[in-house]
């Protein structure tokens, strides 16, 4: 499942579709419109965390998806944090890393989702935003897109790995493969 977007002028959409291996179809719409968030989970039990909206610039807010409506969750708790990178399941999720509204500081925090409530996991050992990341909470990969200081500065491409199993934070291989700054997608 996919769920929000922007269309032109700057507009956030609250369109859901599915897919099932073949082709797209319009799923029931989410609560929020919203754009520069992030998902994790499987089509009928997903997560969708973060807002940007024109009215709403950055903010913690989270939706549950059971494969047919979607409900309002409870906030993480970095909510002044969007382009997070994200993976697992819709009981056992995780959110890492992120960007804040102009001066456009990243972040380093980490929260883990049990289903129902988001709790502080391990930090980053470095400040990232526009990340990839895959895997589960226990055993999660992520990599790319840019770092740098938390406060605005010289932001760098990440051009390193990190592994996480759940309670902290080891280099992983090189990312050879991110070389785009921009590179936010979440899978696997």
């Amino acid at each position: 499942v996919a769920g929000g977007a922007t269309a032109p002028p700057a507009s956030a959409l609250d369109e859901s579709e599915e897919y099932n291996g073949t082709s797209w179809t319009e799923g029931n719409a989410i609560n929020t419109a919203r754009f520069n968030m992030t998902a994790f989970g499987i089509e009928s039990a997903g997560v969708l965390a973060g807002v940007g909206t024109p009215s709403v610039s950055y903010g913690g807010t989270t939706e549950l998806y059971n494969g047919t409506t979607w409900t309002t969750g409870n906030p993480y708790a970095t909510t002044a944090s969007n382009y997070r990178s994200s993976c697992g399941l819709a009981t056992t999720g995780l959110l890492a890393g992120g960007k804040a509204p102009a001066p456009a500081e990243m972040t380093n925090a980490v929260e883990e989702f049990d289903g129902t409530n988001w709790t502080a996991g391990t930090a980053l050992p470095q400040y990232q935003v526009y990340s990839c990341m895959a895997g589960t909470q226990t055993a999660a990969i992520n990599g790319g897109g840019s770092k740098g200081p938390a406060a605005p500065g010289p932001v760098t491409a990440n051009d390193i790995s990190l592994e996480y199993n759940g309670a902290s934070w080891a280099a992983g291989p090189n990312a050879n493969l991110y070389s785009d700054r921009l590179t936010s997608f979440n899978g696997g």
